[in-house]
């Protein structure tokens, strides 16, 4: 079976769902069918603010999948980007289509004048961190924080 880097279009629509879905509830997380198809439309659309790499096999099924986004720093002129899904089928785990979504989006990056690719994992996914320690420096000593905003009230 061959797999092909490609960017995401709109007849990949049902498989991108189906993998990000996949992910999602990886993450045990939940989604509504709106978050699918905005998302969706947010990366393909010429003008969207998402963009997406993705793997397809040879029956045109998409098997791995890079969102990311940039945006700029203000801690110099220059954007970075922010890798937020990278998630690949079980069944092609630790073949290299981590890494290819990866560099591609370091590629995707750097053609946009990016200075840094950055990403955030689960402290317990230890394969997906071994990887990663071997394409970027994790020697971050950031902790990442959330704060849930409240805007339904309009604040």
């Amino acid at each position: 079976m061959s797999i092909t880097l490609t960017t995401l279009k709109p007849e990949n629509y049902a498989s991108w769902a189906s993998l990000w879905k996949q992910f999602i509830t990886h993450c045990e997380a939940e989604l509504p069918q709106s978050q699918y198809e905005d998302t969706f439309k947010r990366i393909v659309e010429p003008d969207g603010n998402l963009q997406a790499h993705v793997l397809v096999n040879d029956t045109g099924a998409v098997v791995g999948l890079a969102h990311y986004f940039f945006h700029q720093s203000v801690w110099n002129p220059h954007h970075v980007c922010y890798l937020s899904d990278l998630f690949v089928d079980s069944s092609l785990r630790g073949k290299g289509c981590g890494r290819t979504l990866i560099e591609a989006t370091a590629k995707s990056a750097e053609e946009k004048g990016c200075r840094r690719l950055y990403w955030a994992a689960y402290h317990t996914n230890t394969p997906a961190r071994r990887m990663y320690d071997t394409v970027a420096d994790a020697k971050c000593e950031f902790v990442e924080y959330r704060m849930p905003l409240n805007t339904e009230k309009g604040h």
